[in-house]
C-alpha cells in the first residue's frame, strides 16, 4: 500500500494537544476586550439563499459551523444543532480519499446566551477508509474551535479564562452559568493560566508593586493558610492603579519575598520604583525594616522608594 503523505499530512492538520482550550479564541490586543471568535464577526441582514440561515450562522459565531435547528423548549438551557459544511476528507492512516459513512451527534457546551447555558449538538461526519490494507477503518471529523474529546468549546473556555481572570467570578459561578461541574472548567481554565504565567512579558512594565498577606480559608483545610500576595499596583496613562494580581506564594516571611524576587527574570527587579504594602499599619510596623532594609536593598537595588498609604 503507498501511503499518500502529503493528504495524510492534511488529514492530520487539525489540534491533538491534550486541551484544545490552549489555541487562542481569536488574535486580539491584549487590552481589547473578549470577543469569542473574531474570525467569524460575520454582517448578515438576510438567511440568503443556501442551505442554512446566514442570520442564525452569525449568531452562532464559530467559523465554519453553522446551525440546523435551535431548541428552547427546556428554560434552563438553550440547545442548537451545527454542522460543517460538506468538504473532502482525507484518511489519517494512508492519506487515501475517505467516504461520508453516518453521523454522530457530540454535545459541547459553549459560551453562555439569553441567560442560560448553551450546548452545541454537533452533528459530526463518520468517515471510512476503503483501503483493504489500511489499519483506520473510520474517524470522525474534527473542527480547530473544538477539541477532540473536549466538553467545551474553544471559546468557552477563554470566556471562563477571562471571567476568573478580570471579573473575579468564582470557578463554582462559571461552572453554573456553562451548565458544567467544577472540575471541567478548572481543567480548561487551568493549561492558560500556566501558559500566562509561564509567560514573561506578563511582568513588563510593572513599576510599582503591591504585597500584602492574605489568609487562606476553605473548607477541608484544618487550618487557616498564610499567603504573601504580589500586585502589580503601577498607575496607567489615565492615573488609575492597574490592581494586577501576580501571584501568591505560601507563608509571610522575608524568605517568601525574597525567593520570590528572586525567581523573576532578569530586569524585573531594577524596574520597580515603588512599593505599596496594602494601607495597613500593622503589616507595616511588621515588615517595613524587614522587607525594605533585607530584602529590597539587596534585591531591587538602591534609590527604591517605599511607599504605603497607611488608613486608620
Amino acid at each position: 500500500m503507498v501511503i499518500d503523505q502529503e493528504n495524510r499530512k492534511k488529514a492530520l492538520t487539525v489540534n491533538h494537544s491534550n486541551s484544545a482550550c490552549v489555541l487562542p479564541a481569536a488574535p486580539r490586543k491584549p487590552d481589547a476586550p473578549f470577543h469569542p471568535d473574531a474570525a467569524a464577526n460575520l454582517v448578515a441582514d438576510s438567511c440568503g439563499a443556501g442551505p442554512w440561515c446566514n442570520l442564525a450562522d452569525a449568531l452562532l459565531g464559530l467559523e465554519g459551523l453553522h446551525v440546523l435547528e435551535v431548541d428552547r423548549r427546556d428554560p434552563a438551557r438553550l440547545v442548537v444543532a451545527i454542522e460543517t459544511p460538506e468538504r473532502t476528507a482525507w484518511c489519517r492512516g494512508c492519506g487515501a480519499q475517505a467516504r461520508s459513512h453516518a453521523r454522530r451527534s457530540v454535545p459541547i457546551h459553549d459560551i453562555p446566551a439569553h441567560g442560560s447555558p448553551v450546548i452545541l449538538h454537533w452533528r459530526k461526519r463518520v468517515f471510512r477508509c476503503h483501503e483493504k490494507q489500511c489499519a483506520m477503518v473510520t474517524f470522525t471529523e474534527e473542527h480547530h474551535r473544538i477539541g477532540p474529546r473536549e466538553k467545551l468549546t474553544v471559546r468557552a473556555c477563554h470566556w471562563a479564562h477571562e471571567q476568573l481572570k478580570k471579573q473575579d467570578i468564582a470557578v463554582s459561578a462559571i461552572a453554573r452559568q456553562l451548565g458544567v461541574d467544577w472540575h471541567t472548567v478548572w481543567d480548561n481554565i487551568k493549561p492558560l493560566a500556566e501558559l500566562e504565567l509561564a509567560d514573561p512579558k506578563r511582568l513588563e512594565g510593572v513599576t510599582t508593586l503591591g504585597v500584602d498577606e492574605h489568609i487562606w480559608k476553605h473548607t477541608g483545610f484544618p487550618n487557616d493558610r498564610v499567603l504573601t500576595g504580589f500586585v502589580d499596583h503601577t498607575r496607567d496613562a489615565m492615573g488609575r492603579i492597574r490592581a494586577r494580581l501576580l501571584d501568591l506564594v505560601p507563608g509571610r516571611s522575608g524568605k517568601a519575598y525574597a525567593d520570590w524576587l528572586k525567581a523573576q527574570p532578569e530586569g524585573f527587579r531594577p524596574g520597580i520604583r515603588g512599593l505599596d504594602m496594602g494601607g495597613r499599619i500593622e503589616v507595616i510596623r511588621l515588615n517595613s525594616q524587614m522587607f525594605l532594609d533585607g530584602i529590597l536593598e539587596d534585591q531591587l537595588g538602591a534609590g527604591v522608594v517605599g511607599t504605603a498609604d497607611a488608613k486608620s
